[in-house]
């Protein structure tokens, strides 16, 4: 269900598709996409389901 805000990022003005900092993270090694355009971790791994935080940048960062 789609509310509005960035599921990477939590801002309001924009959907993960439309993410700038998806961008900076991807350039910065945090991540990257895979061949399904989906975020993962930079070992191609998706993000474990247990690491708290906010978005998918929190989550990465922890």
């Amino acid at each position: 269900m789609k509310d509005g805000n960035c599921r990477f990022y939590r801002q309001h003005d924009h959907y993960i598709n439309t993410c700038k900092e998806i961008d900076m993270a991807i350039h910065n090694g945090k991540c990257c996409k895979n061949t399904k355009n989906h975020i993962v971790l930079p070992t191609g791994v998706y993000l474990p389901q247990d690491i708290s935080g906010n978005c998918l940048l929190d989550r990465i960062e922890e």
